[in-house]
């Protein structure tokens, strides 16, 4: 054999080992999303924001890039928080368990009390190997778990508009109105907008390794303060008041017993409700205009691709549907939630009608990672949806609410909500969402429904774990 042969022959065997290395990649890739790979995670987590979007269905709501990024990812029409204020909803979501486990059902309580060895989403993310950050609101206040963090910001603990004097915001915190817009410009003094920039920062820092990075917005949690260029997107009189509109509660179960809100304590009229909305609105697309920002970086350091992209709410928020504000309810405008994620692998441009939950993220994340699964876990993994939306997937979403001495647990399918007060002793209800998208009729009682009802009850309480709660958490959180 010629030298020039043996040659030949070495870099024969160099190509047919590049083909098999090839055809492994692509066989790993080929699994489904961030199958055989370790994708970095940006978690962008929203306070009090609800499905007033335009990819949502709002379309007078200004929201063009998080309807960008539903664009190239998979949105969830239907997915719900575990319950109805910051704490608990964070907690599930950050430990990966149910309020039952938890044992969180107020703004006051520690899920360390319960779960004192909890791994944390973030904490497993570092463990194995990835650098973890943060910017912003992801824990509740005094909750979080610092050493889940490689870096952490500190942009929680400022004033909502820095630009604002002391006096001034005095002086607007006194008006009967205090949805009034802040300053001009695109807003570098409000707090979202310098988490924004933090988060920019960490990209740049830590692009080139495996990273984790959660950042937490929340303007849209009252008192709804941003830039006066987002109030001028709406106009007063073109926002229409939901149909079931009123300026009190409208009914006497436990859901609306003190929930008073941003609203009703100031006495408001209809005027002052569409004032409010549109203060809302403008703060949803201030947001958006700061999620903008994120993923305009992602897109300038060429991490589009190798990124998941998880944007979320911690729960949703009432705008005077049954003269309700804001949350802490089991109805479905106070637990239903944007939830859009994005990535390799992903489906894009899809809808899936599916009911998930966010106590669903912690699994599905570590799943797309390719990390192992820690235990134990209430959610399930969102990863056959993210593939093939319209999948089989013959699970509801559960939700729970403690509201003073009453506990209402709830269960959505993909065709009705069933909620029970107090293991239906404080009160039934059932709503049909094929015919009742706004529940307005309570049919727990109709003798036509018994069936359904029988058969939710006996869903709700054999897989929501209530009978871990031995005694109901105290506080309305």
């Amino acid at each position: 054999m010629s030298a020039g042969r043996g040659r030949l022959s070495f870099a024969g065997w160099c190509f047919v080992l590049s083909l098999v290395a090839a055809a492994s990649l692509i066989d790993a890739c080929g699994a489904g999303p961030g199958a055989g790979l370790r994708p970095n995670v940006l978690l962008v987590l929203v306070d009090d924001l609800n499905c007033d979007i335009a990819c949502y269905g709002a379309q007078n709501v200004k929201t063009p890039h998080i309807d960008a990024l539903a664009g190239r990812g998979v949105r969830f029409a239907n997915a719900y928080a575990q319950a109805t204020a910051c704490n608990p909803s964070r907690a599930s979501l950050l430990t990966g368990r149910n309020p039952t486990a938890t044992r969180v059902l107020d703004n006051r309580t520690s899920y360390r009390e319960a779960l004192p060895a909890a791994v944390t989403l973030a904490r497993h993310f570092r463990n194995h190997g990835y650098v973890t950050a943060a910017a912003g609101k992801i824990a509740h206040r005094g909750f979080d778990d610092r050493e889940a963090w490689a870096r952490h910001g500190k942009f929680r603990l400022l004033s909502r508009d820095r630009s604002e004097s002391p006096r001034a915001r005095r002086a607007r915190r006194r008006q009967a109105d205090r949805w009034a817009a802040s300053g001009p410009g695109p807003g570098e003094g409000q707090r979202d907008y310098q988490v924004a920039d933090h988060a920019i920062r960490l990209l740049n820092q830590i692009g080139k390794e495996p990273f984790f990075l959660a950042v937490g917005f929340d303007t849209t949690h009252p008192p709804l303060v941003s830039p006066r260029s987002y109030h001028d997107l709406y106009e007063r009189q073109e926002v229409e008041l939901p149909a079931d509109f009123s300026v009190l509660p409208r009914g006497d179960r436990p859901a609306f017993r003190e929930n008073t809100g941003l609203f009703q304590a100031r006495r408001g009229s209809p005027e002052a409700a569409r004032s409010a909305t549109k203060a809302y609105w403008a703060a949803t697309s201030f947001v958006d205009a700061q999620l903008g920002r994120l993923l305009e970086e992602l897109d300038h350091l060429a991490l589009r691709e190798s990124t998941v992209v998880v944007f979320a709410s911690d729960h949703g928020f009432h705008l005077g549907e049954k003269g309700l504000w804001g949350k802490s309810t089991l109805f479905e405008r106070g637990l239903r939630v944007p939830l859009v994620i994005a990535g390799p692998g992903i489906a894009a441009d899809t809808a899936c009608t599916r009911p998930v939950q966010l106590v669903d993220l912690y699994p599905t994340l570590v799943d797309l990672a390719n990390l192992p699964q820690p235990g134990p876990l209430d959610g399930r993994s969102l990863k056959p949806l993210l593939v093939e939306p319209g999948s089989v997937w013959p699970h509801a979403a559960r939700s729970w609410l403690q509201r003073g001495d009453v506990f209402g647990a709830t269960l959505r399918t993909e065709h009705h909500r069933y909620t029970e007060w107090d293991e239906g002793a404080a009160g039934r209800e059932l709503y049909d969402h094929r015919s009742d998208s706004d529940e307005a009729r309570n049919l727990a009682d109709d003798p036509s429904q018994a069936a359904v009802v029988a058969r939710l009850s006996a869903a709700l309480r054999a897989a929501a774990g209530e009978r871990e709660m031995a005694e109901p958490v105290p506080g309305g959180g």
